[in-house]
């Protein structure tokens, strides 16, 4: 018996109905007409799931271009000795990182939509010029993308080994991943997964000696992102990136400024005679670079920036080179004039 027919032993007990449903007693067409509207709402089903697949894959295509343009422009660019790498997904690339931290040595290496499988990619033109220093931000993508953990840090680590390998004197420091605000806007990833990534990033870190900065906490606000620092519940606005800058400004430094030789220099304003006299005479700068004349000449072209401002530059160079070169004074032997 099919479900309409059911339809009068139903009303007969409510007569209150009687009278609607003589006139509306279900005619020969109905089943056709059920089997119709259900033909129509999976049609629309299925067109909506296609819409959605050809808007997702047209996104796709067109970040894979807008990466593949980034990482070709930023091989056109020149390298600089002691550059300050900022690597990442959109995060970093929207940091005016070179105006915080007024350092022209500062680049920013952050393209839109980089996972770690596309940081990874790019190691070897990030290496290239054997930067200074590498601040770390990924990891947000493959949330997003819903791989696993494990998937992850593979690739993590890859990004990490690389680096070390190809440029084994550059300094990396690999941020925590952000918080986000899933009331101020559509969020794909959880601040749960996104802890517990973290956790595990650290530990990755630890184990591979790479400085481990944790950034969540600074933004997080009730284990979400605080709603001063962002607009749609991930982005950082510029109160953000302020926050930013004040937490990891203290190992954004030039190589020179962490010399303790050059600052010596620099401040010594006397004739470069005196000068390499003085150099001499402090015990606790020169017998740690005499015996080392391969890091002197590494740092060379370090020195010329620690002299940009003096008049004396050129022959500061030369002088402190020769320094290096020629042997410390010999002592007079005991008992002679």
């Amino acid at each position: 018996m099919a479900l309409w027919e059911y339809f009068p032993k139903i009303v007969h007990k409510c007569p209150i109905f009687h009278d609607q449903y003589k006139q509306t007693q279900p005619g020969p067409y109905l089943p056709y007409s059920l089997l119709l509207n259900l033909i129509l709402l999976l049609v629309g089903f299925f067109a909506y799931r296609y819409y959605r697949a050809q808007v997702f894959h047209a996104q796709q295509v067109y970040l894979q271009k807008y990466q593949q343009r980034h990482a070709a422009h930023f091989q056109t660019l020149p390298n600089q000795n002691g550059e300050i790498l900022f690597v990442g997904d959109e995060w970093i690339e929207e940091g005016p990182w070179d105006e915080l931290f007024q350092n022209p040595m500062v680049k920013n290496r952050g393209v839109r939509g980089n996972a770690t499988e596309g940081v990874l990619s790019r190691v070897g033109e990030l290496t290239e010029s054997e930067p200074a220093k590498i601040f770390l931000l990924v990891g947000h993508w493959d949330l997003n993308q819903g791989l696993g953990e494990a998937e992850i840090l593979k690739s993590y680590r890859q990004v990490l080994t690389e680096i070390k390998v190809k440029s084994p004197k550059t300094e990396i420091y690999a941020h925590s991943l952000l918080p986000v605000n899933p009331q101020l806007g559509n969020t794909r990833r959880t601040n749960a997964a996104t802890l517990s990534l973290n956790q595990k990033l650290e530990a990755l870190c630890a184990e591979l000696d790479v400085k481990y900065l944790n950034i969540f906490d600074d933004f997080a606000n009730a284990k979400v992102l605080n709603a001063s620092y962002t607009d749609n519940g991930e982005a950082l606005n510029g109160a953000g990136y302020n926050l930013w800058k004040n937490r990891i400004e203290k190992w954004v430094q030039t190589p020179s400024q962490k010399r303790p030789f050059l600052t010596f220099l620099k401040r010594n304003k006397k004739s470069p005679l005196k000068r390499r006299k003085n150099l001499r005479k402090n015990p606790a700068i020169f017998p740690k670079i005499h015996p080392h004349l391969r890091i002197a000449f590494e740092r060379y072209e370090k020195i010329i920036l620690a002299f940009s401002d003096c008049k004396w530059r050129f022959f500061a160079e030369l002088d402190f080179v020769f320094c290096l070169l020629s042997p410390p004074p010999a002592k007079p032997a005991k008992g002679t004039a």
